[in-house]
């Protein structure tokens, strides 16, 4: 057929391969892993904060504002770079799409 060659560059730009799966998947299984693991071995330290809040008061407030200056300033890095990446993304697709278009144009 005249027209398997579109198909096949088509399936190849889109479609996702078991690698690609397993890849994401192994992702999701060590991030899950790392933040319950996290979580488990903060909390013996969680525990120690009262006996040095009870011991240094002055320390909890002159730490208190800096903790939630860093997790904002965290919060709007990754926004930006989440919001960098989603636009290259969409500015690939958009040239892929074009380029498609051209290509099944010319032939």
């Amino acid at each position: 057929f005249e027209h398997d060659s579109h198909l096949v560059a088509m399936a190849s730009s889109s479609a996702t391969s078991p690698e690609q799966y397993a890849a994401s998947m192994d992702t999701v299984v060590s991030t899950s892993y790392d933040v319950f693991n996290r979580k488990i071995f903060s909390l013996p330290k969680i525990m120690l904060l009262p006996g040095v809040i009870v011991k240094q008061p002055s320390l909890l407030i002159k730490i208190f504002p800096f903790i939630f200056l860093s997790d904002f300033i965290k919060a709007r890095l990754v926004a930006t770079v989440t919001n960098e990446v989603e636009r290259l993304q969409k500015e690939a697709k958009e040239i892929q799409s074009i380029r498609s278009k051209v290509e099944a144009f010319d032939m």
